[in-house]
């Protein structure tokens, strides 16, 4: 069997999301009471993460150099 491609608006959960970026989901609801981090989604209590926004959000996150953002 071949490998589905994965769509760029999948909904993840916050533990999967935390794999994604690999940290933890304590320190992804840190980020969120804090405005940082990957844009969620709120459906009721539940807190959700669309893929194509993780890619977004390590793309405008990366580094040439401590100082340097790539996108600048």
């Amino acid at each position: 069997t071949q490998a589905q491609p994965i769509e760029d608006h999948e909904i993840l959960t916050a533990n999967e999301t935390a794999a994604i970026l690999r940290t933890t989901p304590e320190s992804l609801a840190q980020m969120r009471f804090n405005g940082r981090g990957p844009i969620f989604v709120k459906h009721g209590r539940a807190v959700r993460y669309l893929r194509s926004d993780i890619t977004e959000y390590v793309n405008c996150n990366r580094y040439a150099r401590t100082d340097q953002p790539v996108n600048s």
